[in-house]
Formats: structure tokens, C-alpha cells, sequence
């Protein structure tokens, strides 16, 4: 399955917070971090992670895999 990507856009100051909260949970865990995780990093309700994450989703900066789980995963290239 080809996964979509699209077009990058700009980010919020938020939404580059929670990106690199992200990837940092991934570089010292080696695994994305749940919605209750993000929510506890940032200090925000899960319903506010959610969207958060759809956001950065849509954006082209995280990425959910088919594999089964629930967790958005960030691209590989962005982690570097």
C-alpha cells in the first residue's frame, strides 16, 4: 500500500513543540509515545492531543501505518 503524503505546510509554535516532543519521545524510546503519553508531555487533555496530532497528521509531518496500531508514526527522514 502507497501511503499518501502530502504537501508540507507551516507549523504553529505549538504544533513544532509537539513535533519535536514527538520525535524526541521516539529517539530516547524507540516507539512512538500513545495520546495519553503526548498529552502528559505537553500538559494538555488527550482531546487536545488528538487534534494536535491530526493536525500535524494532515500537515504531512506524522504518519499512521497500516500495521495495526493506533500510534501516528513520524517519517524516518524528519528524525535525522
Amino acid at each position: 500500500m502507497i501511503n499518501y503524503r502530502p504537501v508540507r505546510k507551516s507549523l504553529t509554535p505549538r504544533q513544532s513543540e509537539a513535533l519535536t516532543a514527538f520525535k524526541q519521545h521516539v529517539l530516547v524510546h524507540e516507539y512512538s509515545p500513545s495520546l495519553g503519553e503526548v498529552a502528559v508531555i505537553l500538559g494538555i487533555s488527550k482531546p487536545s492531543a488528538h487534534e494536535l496530532l491530526r493536525k500535524l497528521e494532515r500537515k504531512g509531518y506524522l504518519i499512521r501505518t497500516s500495521n495495526g496500531g493506533h500510534r501516528p508514526h513520524v517519517l524516518a527522514a524528519d528524525l535525522c
